[in-house]
């Protein structure tokens, strides 16, 4: 029996029996090792690739709970803009665009609220609740227009960031 190591996973080859019976069983018995190399490195890279998925930015923290006319939602803050819905999640990493007579009002998984006036862009950047302490840790890029954002009174002291291109504005305690 040998033992091939790939990573972290051994993978055992039993020749059941044979023996090398010339160059072609050889060909096809090295062929057969390389499938199996090939097999296992896709297995491990499916499983650690899932394991990494909630590490991705994907993690959602709020959602969308009032639309009015075209708000665009960039997932990950990447086109194509999908058109934003009432109850539709938010992510970090996720940006919201507005566009003229229109607005979006999105509430976060600690109770805030984020208006986005019309003719706006936003990012949210980072947005983590610590549940034991109740604390918030928040930043949010506003590239042009107006947001209007009510932090509600929380246990822990909020470290609420907004960022212009021109200023950062912050929120403690």
């Amino acid at each position: 029996m040998d033992a091939l190591y790939i990573g972290l996973m051994k993978v055992e080859v039993q020749q059941a029996g044979r023996q090398r019976e010339g160059p072609l069983n050889l060909q096809k018995e090295r062929l057969m090792e390389r499938k199996l190399i090939i097999l296992a490195t896709a297995i491990f890279l499916l499983v650690f690739a899932s394991s990494m998925a909630p590490m991705a930015g994907a993690e959602e923290v709020g959602s969308f709970t009032q639309v009015v006319k075209t708000v665009d939602h960039l997932k990950g803050g990447k086109p194509p803009a999908q058109p934003a819905k009432v109850d539709g999640k938010v992510a970090i990493k996720d940006g919201v665009e507005t566009h003229a007579d229109s607005r979006a009002q999105m509430k976060f998984v600690d109770n805030t609220t984020m208006i986005v006036a019309p003719k706006s862009k936003v990012t949210i950047e980072e947005y983590m609740v610590d549940r034991k302490t109740g604390k918030t840790q928040a930043a949010m890029q506003v590239f042009q227009g107006l947001v209007r954002t009510v932090v509600p009174e929380q246990s822990g002291n909020p470290n609420f960031l907004i960022k212009t291109t021109t200023s950062i504005m912050g929120i403690r305690g």
